[in-house]
């Protein structure tokens, strides 16, 4: 997950797991509250990871354009890894990344 609001003019990158509200975080561990929000969820597919993460962002950002919402206001957006159809390549060898960014209330 990168966080774009920590006022300094750099964005953090977090590795870690959706969790229920309520959960216990483990001493020495961090954790984010995301706020209640409406996503866009873009499944970016090809065969090399390098391409499908740095296109990415810029994809879902413009599919969330072409469908009339916005996301100026984002604070965050996240990779999530979701398992088999991004660990283990489809017939045609491709992995399929889920990005998510929040779009604004319309």
């Amino acid at each position: 997950m990168t966080d774009w609001d920590k006022g300094d003019g750099d964005f953090s990158y977090i590795v870690g797991m959706l969790m229920k509200d309520g959960v216990s975080v483990p001493e020495g561990y961090y954790y984010k509250d995301i706020e209640e929000t409406d996503v866009a969820i873009g499944w970016i597919k090809g065969r090399d990871t390098a391409d499908v993460h740095s296109s990415a962002h810029p994809l879902t950002e413009e599919a969330i354009k072409e469908n009339g919402y916005k996301c100026d206001k984002m604070k965050w957006c996240m990779e999530l890894y979701n398992c088999p159809r991004y660990s283990t390549p489809h017939e045609n060898g491709d992995i399929t990344l889920d990005y998510y960014i929040p779009i604004n209330d319309n």
